[in-house]
């Protein structure tokens, strides 16, 4: 140790991270401990060196605004653009200090399997087993740290969460990983000590290493007992309840309008997700089974109503990160009635043009020129009129200063429906609704 800060550009590189950003200080350490134990558990060489990589994996982090690291809130695509650079950055930094040996660390620990991680899009095989271990503890360590906006997952939690991704890293490590913390997710398949393979059934606060767990062969239950005469001697495998195992367990919950369970639930879900896979993976897919249920099993309906309460106000909190998370470009002009706009389904309008980075800008029907003059000033040559129902047979409207189109909420609802499922490519929200218009008009 006393070699290692014989060169003082290492000491004066730690204290700038920490006057920049005491966040990231902390967790160079939380996963310099975690990694450096961890390989020293698989029994890795050259155990001093991985450990100084550890150390220092996040040292490109000083390259980073401040204002993007200190948000209270998840960043914006823009934003976490440039908070990827501080792999690159931190590389860089390392080599101009002739850190040459572990520099590879700092821009390789975002890497995921099978190219899904940056800045490289590097594959399994062009990553060294310092790294792989790198990026299960650098993960692990950031879902378990606490932050302004963020509580902190359980060991359990987050490691459940990295097993639902465990695509994107080494498998085998990952089991490693758990018998060396000696914690075991729910759902882990287990070997105990006495050769019977069993199922982690529930883990408590108090005592995680003494799960209780299921007997594969003898089907019952057992707590392991408080001095370890039984314990869990390996990893065996893990059963991940899927995205649709999940989402159905949220579906339920809504039904039963348990907003606390649901929201568990309903947490995991938006995980990783885009925003507009929120949209169309959840909201929508949701919305359709409650609205099946009530036409088909005639479901309760003031159950039916405080279901769709439930989900409007996930919605409504979504629209809200949404409105400050997304840096707007444009506007558009939505012609709505006030009692319309607290419609589910044009709430979902909404929160669509706000992903595609436009603001809806709402106003009610009856004055054609102040429409006609909102356009111009917003310089936008379509206003889109949304009624409960047309009365009318009129789709659309040319005028001088632009083109008035009109849907029914029959039509957005078959709209926003026939979305559901679609590859997230970009696609531009306002276009869907002009060519779902005019395919409708042209038959």
């Amino acid at each position: 140790m006393k070699r290692f800060w014989k060169k003082k550009h290492r000491y004066e590189l730690l204290m700038r991270l920490k006057e920049w950003d005491e966040y990231s200080f902390v967790h160079s350490f939380d996963v310099f401990v975690l990694g450096t134990i961890f390989a020293r558990y698989l029994g890795l060489t050259d155990i001093e060196t991985l450990a100084r990589g550890y150390l220092f994996h996040d040292i490109g982090k000083v390259f980073i605004p401040q204002e993007i690291l200190n948000l209270k809130r998840k960043l914006s695509e823009d934003e976490f653009d440039i908070v990827k650079t501080h792999t690159t950055k931190g590389y860089e930094l390392l080599m101009e200090h002739n850190e040459e040996d572990i520099a590879y660390l700092a821009r390789d620990h975002h890497e995921r399997f099978a190219g899904k991680g940056y800045p490289n899009q590097l594959c399994a095989d062009d990553m060294s087993e310092g790294v792989q271990l790198l990026q299960i503890v650098d993960v692990y360590s950031a879902m378990t740290s606490k932050r302004v906006y963020h509580v902190g997952y359980g060991a359990t939690d987050a490691l459940a969460v990295l097993y639902r991704d465990r695509h994107l890293y080494n498998e085998s490590f990952m089991h490693k990983f758990v018998e060396c913390l000696g914690i075991y997710p729910v759902n882990s398949v287990v070997m105990l000590s006495d050769n019977r393979s069993a199922q982690v059934e529930l883990v408590y606060d108090l005592f995680p290493t003494l799960p209780k767990v299921r007997l594969l062969d003898e089907q019952k239950s057992m707590n392991l007992p408080l001095n370890y005469s039984v314990r869990i001697a390996k990893m065996i495998d893990y059963r991940a309840n899927s995205f649709e195992e999940i989402f159905n367990l949220f579906v339920e919950q809504l039904i039963r309008c348990d907003e606390n369970n649901l929201r568990i639930h309903f947490n995991k879900l938006i995980d990783h997700l885009h925003p507009k896979e929120i949209v169309l993976k959840i909201f929508l897919p949701a919305f359709r089974i409650l609205r099946l249920l009530t036409r088909e099993i005639q479901t309760d309906m003031t159950k039916y109503r405080n279901s769709i309460g439930i989900l409007k106000t996930l919605l409504e909190e979504q629209l809200n990160v949404l409105y400050m998370d997304y840096q707007h470009e444009q506007t558009t002009i939505l012609v709505v009635e006030t009692s319309l706009r607290e419609n589910f389904f044009i709430k979902l309008v909404q929160s669509i043009l706000y992903i595609d980075k436009i603001v809806p800008f709402f106003i009610n029907p009856g004055d054609d020129q102040r429409i006609t003059q909102l356009m111009e000033h917003c310089d936008v040559n379509v206003a889109y009129f949304i009624e409960e129902e047309l009365t009318f047979d009129k789709r659309v409207r040319p005028m001088r200063e632009g083109t008035f189109l009109y849907y029914s909420l029959a039509d957005i609802e078959e709209l926003l429906v026939s979305l559901i499922g679609l590859s997230m490519k970009k696609f531009s929200f306002e276009e869907k609704m002009q060519e779902r218009l005019f395919s409708t008009f042209k038959a």
